[in-house]
């Protein structure tokens, strides 16, 4: 039966017409599409964790701050297990690594830094984090336990109202007859445990002084994160992948939709011959295989032709015009990603898994199709 049933099938197939043609036609633009969106959530995922691959959070040390605070924090940070790796680079180290920088685009920059008597810049640990999701948990940790070391680090905590500002802004500028009036506005009140910094206000505010810093309010040790971008990146990158999940799922319905009424078409057509096999004992399993089967042969076909336009694309941008602007403007965005890389046989399996998907909706649509005529 089985021969019988592939038989009927090829005759179906020969007979397929412009109609059918159709079906195939559309199938290969659904998976174009679904390619498109599909490319489109890879390389979303892929940014992803290019992003999360790179340091995501920097924490910079004023020049000359005490090295156990640095090795310190880093220790207390490596036991996180949100943070998968901490980086840490020199004073003399930044100052090299600037200058190469400096010296190939900022020309200007760079020659300021060769009149620096001492060549250090500030020290700084670079944190990796696994997920960005996790980045504000890890944000407000490491903001924490830096506020627990600049209050060590308080030197100097100024707190009085304008008259307090004028005198000392008026003492800096007379003589030491007035020193009295500095030592009064200087008194240092009993806040310790204080962490706030005011930079130069004159509101009655509290000013402080930290060690390792020049100017008041100057906290040595500074938490840099890019909240503003990294939370647009996830936001952009979650909506592409709705987007694509939605598009493939309408896209799906559609073409579904369509091979469904391909198929019903003929079947509409075929009605008189179908109720003849019917009558002479034809079992359900041997009329409807064939209307299934054509309606996977439509899905395959489409499902290989779309998979041989997107290869044609990728060798003619790639391989035969490697050198093409596009090419390059290509290779330029996108080739710091980690692509995944598939062997021959892993190739031949995924086209044959694509076709499998194709076969799986032809068939499938043309099974609920064939229920209404042949039960």
């Amino acid at each position: 039966m089985i021969r019988r049933i592939l038989t009927n099938t090829r005759k179906h197939i020969a007979r397929i017409g412009w109609v059918g043609w159709a079906s195939v036609f559309v199938m290969t633009l659904e998976f174009l599409v679904a390619s498109i969106f599909g490319g489109m959530a890879l390389v979303a995922n892929l940014y992803i964790g290019y992003i999360e691959s790179k340091s995501n959070m920097l924490v910079f040390f004023n020049v000359g701050t005490d090295q156990e605070i640095i090795n310190r924090l880093k220790s207390e940070w490596e036991t996180d297990p949100k943070i998968s790796e901490i980086v840490y680079m020199s004073e003399e180290q930044a100052f090299e690594f600037y200058s190469a920088y400096t010296s190939r685009v900022v020309p200007e920059q760079y020659q300021v830094l060769t009149r620096f008597d001492e060549k250090k810049l500030p020290s700084s640990l670079e944190i990796k984090i696994d997920s960005l999701n996790d980045i504000s948990e890890v944000q407000a940790k490491l903001q924490k336990d830096i506020n627990n070391e600049l209050a060590k680090l308080i030197i100097v905590d100024i707190e009085g109202d304008e008259d307090n500002v004028d005198q000392v802004e008026n003492l800096e500028e007379n003589t030491t007859s007035d020193a009295e009036t500095l030592d009064n506005a200087a008194e240092i009140p009993d806040n310790s445990d204080s962490n706030t910094t005011s930079l130069g206000n004159v509101t009655g505010e509290e000013e402080i002084r930290y060690k390792y810093s020049d100017e008041p309010g100057d906290e040595p040790i500074k938490l840099l994160v890019d909240n503003e971008n990294l939370e647009t990146l996830k936001d952009v990158f979650f909506k592409v992948r709705i987007l694509g999940i939605a598009t493939l799922s309408l896209l799906f319905v559609f073409v579904s939709i369509f091979i469904f009424m391909t198929v019903e078409f003929r079947l509409y057509n075929q009605k008189d011959e179908i109720g003849v096999m019917q009558l002479v004992g034809g079992s359900l399993t041997f009329i409807r295989a064939p209307y299934i089967l054509e309606g996977g042969f439509y899905g395959t076909l489409g499902a290989l032709l779309s998979t041989g336009v997107i290869g044609g694309l990728y060798f003619l941008i790639f391989e035969v015009n490697k050198d093409s602007t596009l090419a390059k403007y290509l290779y330029d965005m996108f080739d710091q990603l980690s692509w995944p890389v598939l062997t021959n046989p892993e190739k031949v399996l995924f086209i044959l898994a694509l076709a499998g998907v194709g076969f799986f909706l032809g068939s499938i649509s043309s099974y609920f199709s064939i229920r209404r005529y042949i039960r």
